[in-house]
């Protein structure tokens, strides 16, 4: 057999095993996001076992493999840290955590077995139909042939809200623009009308489907209002058009910085609750600045750091804005929050190196990762797992790049790398049965979660060890604990929540059992703790004045009637009329 036919042939079967990838990693992404907790963990591994699989086949038939290139090195080095980080650093059940970060490697290592210099365009391909899939899925939720994931959204596509379904969308377009800007010459109106060459005809579809993605999703992206998935547009924008129409660049620079003002007094209230999320969370770095807090802690950090933001600063203009978020909204702060600054310098290193390497290459994927970049300072892209698969990808492909490749006649070259695959089989075999169990215990307490019941205490005990990183779950046992007057065994379950939660409402319910327990003073530092944690909710002070009113210190309990009659709730309802009639009734009472 001839050297190029030998050739034409591994190059045939680097584009099948690179398209059967793909497709598994397409599938992945096109699942629905809102599903129960960790429930999509399983079909990651299982999909992870086939990608294995598959890298099995370039080492054992492909007479050239992968060297280690530096960059490699940069993402062993990070996860390595992430691994110390996680055992001898972080006080917080962070199993969940863990696990992001772990199937991120090892789904790294198989995309670096299996991906080839030449595989970006079946990922522009495979990637545009997801966005076309995306985009027939959102107009039929708009039509209501489909239904939305979230009540209050017309539009989410396969997410839970607009926000990362906005991220999906963005991404497909800023790599379609860019693929469909350099060939605009090429594929013109003469192109077509002259007929094209049988050698043309792959290429051609694979232009065209690409330019269906870029129009489906430049139609669908504005119905989403996400002014994050703008801003990376406007980014991706300036990037493409610098080198050659700087002018364009000046005007999207005045465009994108109108339509960011234009923006901002359309949602401001969002806005500003993003930049409190900055400050809070700049706050927490500054307490552990170089190795953060420890993996799974950004929760406790962040609500320990924003309680004692409004005890400084109880006359804020954030108070109206304020949240128990799950996520920091910017995955710089959040890997600052938990891993510090050593975490956040390995983060901006593999994010700008990735770009800078596929912008060098020519490679239109390095677009797609500057919008998921850019996004990723104002949304949480990277904890969910359809864009952070995306991101591994992006990673992935500019570490295949730059690589340099080494003979693989000999069988001890093999071997090295036949052990790297097959310890990864290993790895992952190991992790789906635990990760099996989580998911079934977690559906079990689903089914009896509405019952508060002390018959399912025992139900409860058994689950606990396994859901500990839950905080609905710590929640729950938390408060059926309490109603059971097992009023220490309550406070375990809630200080193990308050690991893992931003909720203020566990600091009330541990207020609520010290009150019973007589241990008034540490009652108050809870419920002033929970008020502190979101001081634009009125319950914390209700609880305080009933616990004065019970304890007769009638001077706490007029103040702080007369202050939950001042207080001027975010949002009104029945419950927040009947605290304040309540003071009122209290008041007059004394009065009298």
């Amino acid at each position: 057999m001839g050297l190029s036919t030998q050739q034409n042939i591994t190059h045939i079967a680097n584009y099948i095993m690179v398209s059967m990838v793909s497709l598994c990693l397409l599938w992945l992404t096109l699942l629905d996001v809102n599903t129960g907790w960790c429930e999509e963990k399983p079909q990651l591994l299982y999909v992870m076992l086939a990608v294995n699989a598959i890298a099995f086949l370039p080492v054992l038939f492909i007479d050239k493999i992968n060297k280690i290139c530096w960059l490699d090195k940069i993402v062993l080095l990070w996860f390595v840290y992430i691994t110390f980080n996680y055992w001898f650093i972080s006080p917080y059940p962070a199993s969940e955590r863990y696990f992001t970060f772990l199937s991120s490697l090892l789904l790294y290592i198989l995309l670096r077995y299996t991906l080839s210099k030449n595989s970006k365009h079946i990922l522009l391909l495979v990637f545009s139909i997801g966005g076309i899939y995306e985009f027939v899925l959102g107009i039929m939720q708009l039509l209501g042939l489909e239904y939305s994931r979230h009540s209050l959204f017309d539009i989410t596509g396969t997410f839970f809200n607009p926000g990362p379904y906005s991220a999906y969308l963005v991404v497909v377009l800023a790599m379609a623009t860019a693929y469909i800007y350099k060939r605009r010459k090429i594929y013109n109106y003469p192109y077509f009308k002259k007929g094209m060459p049988l050698k043309r005809i792959l290429p051609t579809c694979i232009y065209l489907i690409i330019g269906i993605a870029l129009y489906a999703t430049v139609v669908t992206l504005p119905a989403t209002w996400s002014r994050a998935a703008f801003v990376a547009y406007f980014a991706v924008l300036m990037v493409l058009f610098y080198k050659r129409h700087k002018k364009w660049v000046l005007g999207l620079i005045i465009a994108s910085a109108l339509a960011g003002v234009g923006l901002y007094f359309a949602k401001q209230s969002s806005a500003n609750g993003r930049a409190l999320m900055n400050i809070v969370s700049m706050r927490a770095i500054k307490e552990e600045p170089l190795i953060g807090c420890g993996i799974g802690g950004f929760a406790n950090a962040f609500a320990n750091s924003q309680a004692e933001y409004f005890k400084e600063n109880p006359d804020s203009p954030f108070v109206d804005v304020a949240g128990t978020p799950e996520y920091a909204f910017n995955e710089l702060m959040q890997i600052g929050v938990e891993q510090g600054v050593i975490g956040m310098l390995f983060f901006a290193i593999i994010a700008i190196a990735t770009f800078i390497i596929l912008l060098r290459k020519r490679n239109e994927l390095a677009y797609a990762w500057l919008a998921l970049l850019v996004f990723s300072f104002f949304s949480y892209p990277f904890s969910l797992q359809p864009l952070r698969i995306m991101a591994v990808l992006f990673v992935a492909c500019a570490a295949a790049s730059i690589r340099k490749e080494k003979d693989n006649y000999k069988i001890r070259y093999k071997l090295p790398h036949l052990a790297i695959l097959s310890l990864c089989v290993i790895i992952i075999s190991g992790i789906i049965p635990r990760v099996e169990h989580k998911v079934s215990t977690n559906r079990n307490w689903e089914r009896i979660s509405g019952y508060q019941s002390a018959a399912f205490a025992d139900d409860y005990a058994e689950q606990y060890n396994t859901l500990i990183d839950n905080p609905k779950f710590l929640f729950a046992y938390g408060k059926m604990l309490n109603s059971m007057k097992r009023y220490n065994d309550s406070n375990a379950a809630l200080r193990d929540g308050l690991k893992v939660s931003t909720d203020p409402m566990f600091h009330v319910v541990m207020g609520n059992n010290y009150k019973e327990l007589g241990a008034y003073k540490e009652a108050e530092e809870h419920y002033r703790k929970a008020f502190y944690m979101n001081p634009n909710k009125m319950y914390p002070l209700y609880q305080l004045l009933q616990m004065y009113i019970d304890v007769d210190d009638t001077i706490y309990a007029r103040q702080m009637a007369q202050r939950i009659v001042d207080f001027n709730p975010k949002i009104r309802s029945k419950a927040t009329d009947d605290m304040k009639k309540f003071a009122k009734e209290y008041l007059t009472k004394e009065q009298e």
